[in-house]
């Protein structure tokens, strides 16, 4: 699904009329920016992901989709089990 830089960038701060942050996490870090994905509530009830980058400090001036274009991805939830393993 299509979203403008501007919608976007209001979804990612948590500004756009009607959706819902369910969820966001760094899931890579490169020298100066840092990628982003998030899940999202559409006013419809639809999950969506967006991922995006950021500036990785405050001396660098980079704002979410400057350099690419925002694409919202249909999700769905999907259990899992994970094993976690600890010291006995």
């Amino acid at each position: 699904m299509n979203i403008s830089k501007e919608d976007a960038r209001e979804l990612v701060y948590g500004d756009l009329e009607g959706w819902e942050t369910v969820e966001s996490e760094i899931v890579d870090v490169l020298r100066w920016s840092n990628i982003y994905r998030g899940i999202f509530k559409s006013p419809e009830g639809k999950h969506y992901s967006l991922e995006w980058a950021e500036a990785a400090t405050e001396q660098q001036d980079e704002l979410p989709f400057e350099y690419d274009d925002p694409e919202l991805v249909e999700v769905k939830a999907v259990p899992t089990m994970v094993i976690k393993w600890e010291p006995k």
